[in-house]
């Protein structure tokens, strides 16, 4: 995760993709035919319970695609598909390529969490200030 005095803070509670958009969100049909199409597919898999780690490789054909725009609904296919929660995800590590077009998929895996040394001791270390440093706002408020 790299050096804990490196690390810049928001200040603010995280925002959900739940609270992007006003209104009720309806799949697209395309989303479903996806989302249906893995869950039907998709090979069984033994999901440990406790912390998971998802490992992701992301195969785009465009070099403009954004990697973070796949983490929601595919981790929401994989909630259905193998009957895990997703808030037991407490490690993602996802890394782009570049493919031929015809070639886009995403390869991945599902395992346990569990933190090295190293990593326990930046996560311990890491500190999160009582406010926003930019606006001033407590922490946890919403802009």
């Amino acid at each position: 995760m790299g050096d804990p005095k490196k690390w810049v803070s928001t200040g603010l509670k995280p925002l959900s993709a739940n609270k992007m958009h006003l209104g009720r969100k309806v799949d697209s049909a395309e989303y479903r035919r996806y989302k249906k199409h893995l869950v039907d597919t998709l090979p069984d898999l033994d999901i440990p319970d406790g912390p998971l780690r998802v490992r992701l490789l992301v195969c785009f054909s465009s070099k403009l695609a954004d990697l973070d725009n796949v983490f929601k609904p595919f981790l929401d296919t994989l909630q259905a598909r193998y009957g895990f929660n997703d808030r037991h995800v407490h490690r993602i590590v996802a890394q782009k390529k570049i493919v031929p077009k015809g070639k886009e998929t995403i390869l991945f895996s599902v395992d346990a969490w569990e933190p090295t040394p190293e990593e326990l001791q930046e996560i311990q270390n890491a500190q999160t200030p009582d406010y926003c440093p930019e606006c001033g706002q407590p922490q946890g408020a919403t802009a």
